[in-house]
């Protein structure tokens, strides 16, 4: 018989492939000329030709969803329910997966100190560092740790699979509304995806 990871290793080795993954992707990223970054330039542009006013009007709208002031909101609105509804660590649980992922975010995004894409944005007003998306960082760690958090409770592995599916989905649909708005490079929202699952696993692993 082989030998079986418990919960907490499976999380850890989990956590540090995601980590490692991010780490091979942020040196592509920071390399001058190298084929992620053309690729990026050549995204970007190709989107930015092909929009459309419909296609904005849903986009736009929807892209706002994976920014700072909803998320802060959803994570509020989270943080308090599962104070009365789930029994022991889950609220700690949540709040450092959440504030350490905003903590995470602004340390590499100023180390690496990438400038947002050279397109038409359609979040006009959003500044700062491209590289990780710190928006699909957090939600991603946000989604996932309460995936996680509520997946005990489900009856089955049924139901376990439609919860991470959509989870999955959610942060699928936000980073391509983020890319197709103009305000990310695809590497972003790769990198914020990577290191945000891998810090949501590392907490989780912590309380497990």
């Amino acid at each position: 018989m082989g030998l079986a990871l418990d919960p907490f290793a499976l999380r850890i080795v989990a956590a540090l492939a995601l980590a490692l993954a991010f780490a091979a992707l942020t040196a592509v990223v920071v390399s001058r000329g190298s084929a992620m970054r053309r690729f990026d330039e050549r995204t970007m542009a190709a989107i930015a030709n092909r929009r459309t006013e419909r296609m904005d009007r849903w986009i736009g709208p929807l892209s706002m969803l994976a920014t700072q002031e909803p998320l802060t909101v959803q994570g509020a609105i989270t943080f308090a329910m599962l104070i009365v509804t789930v029994d022991g660590n889950a609220p700690l649980h949540f709040a450092l997966a959440a504030v350490g992922s905003g903590v995470l975010s602004q340390l590499v995004k100023r180390a690496v100190a990438r400038p947002r894409p050279a397109v038409p944005h359609l979040v006009a007003w959003l500044r700062g560092s491209s590289y990780p998306s710190g928006d699909l960082l957090t939600a991603t760690s946000i989604y996932l740790t309460i995936a996680l958090i509520v997946n005990p409770h489900l009856p089955d592995r049924t139901a376990s699979s439609v919860l991470f599916t959509i989870v999955a989905s959610l942060i699928a649909l936000l980073a391509a509304c983020r890319v197709y708005a103009g305000v990310h490079h695809p590497s972003d929202v790769a990198g914020g995806i990577l290191l945000g699952a891998a810090w949501a696993l590392l907490v989780s692993a912590w309380f497990t």
